[in-house]
């Protein structure tokens, strides 16, 4: 073996090592709370919308499968449908709470083929308060940031 392809095995093994390490943390700082035990809050007028344990994620899009969020929030419809590969945008959603009425994400019916599977909602993480099981109450930038683990749907 040559030096230089010594040291070029060694920097590879050294940036494997970092990633790994990175990861590692990330799935450490993903399972501080419990999902049952953060509830996401309107991030204007602090209405509870849903609990951490309702959250799934389908694709890219982050949703929840609670049953009564139907009757937390308010569906604004498109005059026409955003039609995507995956996806059909079907409107916005927002804060149920008559005085408040911040936007919250998008209302999605999700397709396979040409047929519609269900429907959801596409939580835009920069609209919600999420409340800690210590009290405290923080907003996150990323969905990849929260501090609960969100399974896959």
């Amino acid at each position: 073996m040559t030096n230089e392809y010594r040291i070029s095995l060694k920097d590879r093994m050294k940036s494997t090592k970092k990633w790994r390490k990175k990861d590692t943390m990330t799935k450490i700082k993903r399972g501080i709370h419990q999902p049952d035990a953060v509830d996401i809050l309107c991030k204007e007028c602090n209405m509870h919308i849903t609990c951490g344990s309702y959250m799934r994620k389908k694709g890219c899009h982050f949703t929840c499968v609670d049953p009564e969020i139907k009757h937390k929030v308010r569906i604004v419809k498109y005059r026409s449908p955003q039609v995507y590969r995956d996806t059909q945008n079907i409107g916005n959603f927002k804060c149920g709470n008559p005085s408040c009425g911040q936007q919250l994400g998008v209302a999605i019916l999700f397709l396979e083929g040409n047929q519609i599977t269900h429907s959801g909602y596409g939580f835009k993480v920069q609209s919600f308060l999420f409340k800690l099981p210590d009290a405290s109450k923080r907003t996150f930038k990323q969905w990849k940031k929260v501090t609960f683990d969100i399974p896959d749907m």
